[in-house]
């Protein structure tokens, strides 16, 4: 079904971060939530309970601040 929606400005960079970090389009990002606030499913889309940043995921290796000031300090 073809609809139109306003998307509160605060949410739409979000949602068109999150469609294209995933490959998909914007649409598809927006039924997918829908569909799992429908059917009271949590979102795929994590958030820090602290911060409320979205939160990556990056394999097995923890990279720590030291990690990243060795890397900050290459030329």
């Amino acid at each position: 079904m073809r609809t139109t929606i306003d998307i509160p400005d605060q949410i739409a960079p979000t949602l068109r971060s999150a469609a294209r970090d995933r490959g998909v389009s914007l649409s598809r990002i927006v039924a997918e939530l829908l569909v799992q606030a429908v059917e009271g499913r949590p979102s795929s889309i994590q958030r820090s309970t602290r911060s409320g940043f979205p939160v990556l995921t990056g394999g097995a290796r923890i990279y720590t601040n030291e990690d990243v000031r060795a890397l900050d300090d290459e030329p």
